[in-house]
């Protein structure tokens, strides 16, 4: 069993790069020229934003004969498990705490590890 000190993490010489989301012209171009996607392009856009990740996944799906609204139920699906697994939907454990989780994530798009701790103090 590897101990945390011979992960691959910590073997690591250079942080991880990360790489942010793309605009909509980058979005719009990934689609178009390596999906081949040439219809609906600009509502798979609107569905994903420019995660690079769930453009692929939307792009996938797509190309496979799914519809938007298919794609879509799709989304609001895996994010409603999420939710449901984290225990943040109404009359769950973790509701009041999600909320404000999610509303300090919608004004500063991120939050450090200690801020999210003291979201969740008294819970």
């Amino acid at each position: 069993m590897p101990t945390a000190d011979r992960s691959s993490w910590s073997r690591a010489k250079k942080p991880p790069i990360e790489i942010g989301d793309l605009n909509e012209e980058e979005s719009i171009k990934y689609l178009t020229e390596i999906h081949k996607i040439t219809e609906k392009v600009e509502e798979l856009y609107q569905l994903v934003g420019g995660r690079i990740l769930e453009l692929k996944d939307v792009a996938n799906d797509f190309s496979s004969g799914q519809s938007i609204g298919d794609i879509r139920e799709k989304i609001l699906l895996e994010a409603y498990n999420k939710l449901n697994s984290a225990k943040i939907l109404k009359n769950q454990k973790h509701h009041e705490a999600g909320k404000r989780v999610i509303d300090a994530l919608l004004r500063s798009k991120e939050i450090n590890i200690e801020e999210f701790r003291k979201l969740f103090e008294n819970e």
